[in-house]
Order: C-alpha cells, then sequence, then structure tokens
C-alpha cells in the first residue's frame, strides 16, 4: 500500500485573448488582433492512494483512489477570458478539477481453470463553464458570463438548475466563477473471462504444448451513459444538456469472443469474433 500527496504549480500556461488596443486603426482588412499567451498559472493537490495485493496464484489485484482538487485561470490554448482586459476574475476552478478517481483491476482464478478479470474506472463530477452567449463588453469575444441574480424580477434574470443569474449584470453584482457549472461523472467497467485449454500432454526435457484459450470480453458492462459536458451557452436551447458521448469511453455496451493457439515461442493463430 502507497499514500503519496502530490502539490504542483504550473506557470507560463497558454490562453487567448483579444489585445485590439482602443481607437487604434488596425491594419487593413483587421478589425480584431487576437494574442496567444504564456501567462496562465494553475495549482494542484492530489492525494493518492495505491493498493496492489497478490493473495495467492488465484487472486490478485490493484485499486487505486485520488482525492484532488485544481485551480487554473486558463485550460487551453484557445481559452478565452470573459473580459480581455481584466484577467483577475479568471483564476478558480480547473477544467481537469476532478475530486474524485477511483481505478480497480484484478484477476481471479475460479473452478475449472476459468479467469475473470474486472476493471473500473469511475469519476466525480466535471466541471464546465457557464457564459451568457452575447458580447457584453465590447472585445468581440462571446464568453462573457453572467452575475448571480440579487432582483428575481428583472427580465434578464434566468433560472436554471445551477441558480438564477442575471445575463444583463449591473454595476456591484457578482459575476458567476469561470468553470461554475457542474457536469456528470464518468463510470465504466470492462469484464473479461477467460479458459485456457492445454493441447497435448506434458513431457518432461520437451517443448511445453501448445494452448488454446477461449475469451469473452465486455466493455461498458454496466452500459453506463458516459455523456460529454453540457453545453453551458446560456443563448442556447440546449443549455445544461450534453449531447455527446465521452471520446474514448462512453459508446454503448459491446461484447466481444476471441480465440488464440500458442506455443511457448510465440502466438501461432488468432481470431476475433464481435457478438
Amino acid at each position: 500500500m502507497a499514500v503519496n500527496y502530490l502539490h504542483s504549480r504550473g506557470w507560463h500556461n497558454l490562453r487567448s485573448r483579444d489585445i485590439t488596443p482602443t481607437g487604434i486603426v488596425t491594419a487593413p482588412n483587421v478589425s480584431t488582433v487576437y494574442l496567444y499567451e504564456s501567462s496562465g498559472i494553475f495549482k494542484q493537490d492530489q492525494l493518492v492512494t495505491n493498493l496492489t495485493a497478490r493473495i495467492n496464484a488465484k487472486i490478485s489485484f490493484n485499486g487505486s483512489y485520488a482525492f484532488g482538487k485544481a485551480s487554473s485561470d486558463t485550460d487551453s490554448a484557445s481559452t478565452f477570458p470573459a473580459d480581455s482586459s481584466n484577467l483577475h476574475p479568471e483564476y478558480g476552478r480547473a477544467g481537469f478539477d476532478i475530486r474524485h478517481r477511483v481505478q480497480f483491476s484484478g484477476s481471479f482464478l475460479f473452478r475449472w481453470g476459468l479467469r475473470l478479470s474486472p476493471m473500473l474506472v469511475a469519476t466525480s463530477t466535471r466541471p464546465f463553464n457557464i457564459t451568457i452567449g452575447r458580447d457584453l463588453n465590447g472585445d468581440t469575444i462571446f464568453t462573457d458570463r453572467p452575475a448571480f441574480a440579487t432582483d428575481l424580477s428583472r427580465s434578464s434574470v434566468v433560472q436554471t438548475a445551477f441558480g438564477a443569474f442575471d445575463l444583463a449584470p449591473m454595476p456591484g453584482q457578482t459575476i458567476i466563477p469561470r468553470n461554475y457549472g457542474v457536469g456528470p461523472g464518468l463510470v465504466s467497467l470492462n469484464l473479461r473471462l477467460a479458459k485456457t485449454f492445454k493441447l497435448g500432454q506434458e513431457v518432461k526435457g520437451k517443448r511445453d504444448p501448445m494452448e488454446l484459450t477461449f475469451t469473452a470480453l465486455s466493455r461498458n458492462l454496466l452500459n453506463h451513459p458516459n455523456v460529454a459536458l453540457p453545453d453551458g451557452n446560456l443563448s442556447s436551447p440546449y443549455f445544461g444538456q450534453s449531447t455527446a458521448l465521452v471520446t474514448g469511453g462512453g459508446g454503448n455496451r459491446q461484447r466481444q469472443s476471441a480465440n488464440r493457439v500458442s506455443v511457448s515461442a510465440g502466438i501461432l493463430k488468432r481470431s476475433d469474433r464481435a457478438w
């Protein structure tokens, strides 16, 4: 068993903003000047616990749990601030701030030589940015964020699952933090079942007999819909809805079977067939 604490700091992270000088004529056919700059920062703290156990020849497993917190003022080179002339409010919850992560894998040998190998990955909720969908400050970027509503009778106030927001903030109102929205978590369970037969008898001093292995594999066994982050644009009819699956692990449940004939020198033949 191992317990580790990790503290990470980052400087010179990339982000984008509008640097068009006010009242100055730009080059012909250029109305706005955008800049990639390496002025972003981040901070992350993680407590990671790992457990590896080999109980006996039939049972072994590995598991980990991580608790973390990450803050930043940019998530990528394409991240624009809500106001290109005021970067201070951008520091807040990072896009990769996932508080809880669990991983588990193991190998369990049962009667008749059946070997079961599960693999579980699960994470808690993920943050996403909420924007108005309009350019209120005139920096040509549609990343302006709403304010926390203080007067629910105003026509510019909208009620959402994440709170009441004012889409036309007045002076003195508090603008919501970056990545204020809370998106779905992720759960994925894969399961592999294998059975190996020896083809022939073992004879001392001679090459090991060939082996025939049958395998059945189920991906996303629970058929859990791992959806992408919701639409954070308050002007969109899809606000708060996830309209896609997570890339690389959000597909529907899949089942596969395979067989393999091998000798000690290597694999002779392999064929895969989808169920």
